[in-house]
């Protein structure tokens, strides 16, 4: 018994052929194996330093094929009661059953592409990634496992609800059957109460051709009513340069972009929406029959920020050249009652340097 001991720890070793073996079988190159046994038949009994070897790995990635070619073409015993130092035999290693490989299973570009994106979890990137590869969105990696599989994996975070329901949006069946290499099911991936609310959602959501446009335009418009919120003049600057459909978005209460400046009373944000053509004085009504203007009561005010006007001003101020001043305001006379966020403004800064620089009280005369 002692030298049989010895005999089989020699026998398991870590070797090149070894690791050869397993990069074979786990990249699912049935091809490659076969070639390479046919090289030297003997490897097909190649057992590594934790006591498996090829037929455990094939077991290992549940291929029909693998284990297949290995009792066929090189008389494996697949139903053998050899062990691993994990005291496992082959079959245990695939408890869910062994499956064909799919030969459209396999890593791309696309397969990468659309996992980073998961794993960003932004679901709006998700979504153009749709739009933009939506004839490949079926495709899996060589481990059966494609889209549905790595957003499932996220379904216990909010962030990961909002990925399944871009999907749903665009038409997916969450809960679809397929399995991957394990023969595991993508919605199995997630615990039972958070796949159950999933369901229930679904369900009362269900899909219809152009819900993915309706969720576009749903988030385009959350996200501008909270640049509104945040009292962000010159994010909301930007946004309206470079997406000037912003004026034309509604939530589901029917507001937006002027109903949202005056629910904050913002006088600057009003009147930016006025350059572009909005009229404050309209009398469209929102879901609730209210017009803007009836959602700031009190009139509007100067919002305390710190703006690229605001700033500006400031640091014109502190320069010695009382011109660069007054050419600022005559561009922009709206800067002189800007205050910041602190509250300050241009009869703030002024007075600070009275002492210094008297000259500047006649910016306030």
């Amino acid at each position: 018994l002692y030298v049989y001991k010895i005999w089989l720890r020699a026998d398991c070793q870590d070797t090149n052929d070894t690791r050869h073996a397993w990069g074979l079988i786990n990249n699912r190159d049935t091809d490659g194996l076969d070639a390479w046994l046919k090289e030297d038949p003997a490897r097909v009994k190649l057992r590594s330093g934790d006591g498996r070897g090829l037929l455990w790995w094939a077991f290992e990635v549940c291929d029909a094929g693998m284990v297949q070619l290995l009792q066929t073409q090189y008389s494996v015993d697949i139903d053998t009661n050899l062990r691993d130092a994990q005291n496992k035999r082959p079959k245990d290693l695939c408890p869910g059953g062994l499956r064909a490989q799919h030969v459209a299973w396999r890593n791309t570009d696309i397969t990468a592409g659309m996992y980073q994106v998961v794993q960003g979890g932004d679901a709006s990137g998700l979504d153009t990634f749709l739009v933009q590869h939506r004839r490949e969105m079926s495709q899996r990696s060589e481990d059966g496992r494609g889209l549905l599989w790595w957003v499932w994996e996220k379904c216990n975070t909010a962030t990961g609800q909002e990925l399944l329901a871009t999907l749903h949006y665009h038409g997916f069946d969450l809960f679809d059957r397929e399995t991957d290499s394990q023969g595991i099911v993508a919605s199995d991936l997630c615990t039972t109460k958070h796949k159950e609310q999933i369901r229930q959602w679904a369900s009362q959501h269900p899909y219809t051709p152009g819900m993915d446009v309706a969720m576009r335009q749903k988030r385009r418009a959350d996200r501008a009513r909270g640049i509104f919120e945040d009292r962000n003049i010159d994010t909301l600057r930007e946004l309206l340069r470079r997406e000037i459909t912003t004026l034309k978005l509604r939530s589901d209460d029917g507001q937006g972009p002027m109903w949202w400046a005056f629910q904050q009373c913002d006088r600057e944000a009003v009147e930016l929406l006025q350059t572009l053509g909005m009229d404050p004085e309209t009398n469209e009504v929102d879901g609730n029959g209210q017009r803007p203007k009836d959602l700031c009561k009190d009139g509007l005010q100067e919002i305390w920020r710190d703006s690229a006007k605001s700033r500006k001003l400031h640091k014109a101020v502190r320069k010695p050249s009382l011109d660069k001043v007054k050419a600022y305001l005559t561009e922009n006379p709206e800067a002189g009652r800007l205050r910041s966020a602190d509250g300050r403004g241009l009869l703030w800064w002024v007075w600070e340097q009275c002492a210094t620089r008297p000259e500047l009280l006649d910016l306030v005369r």
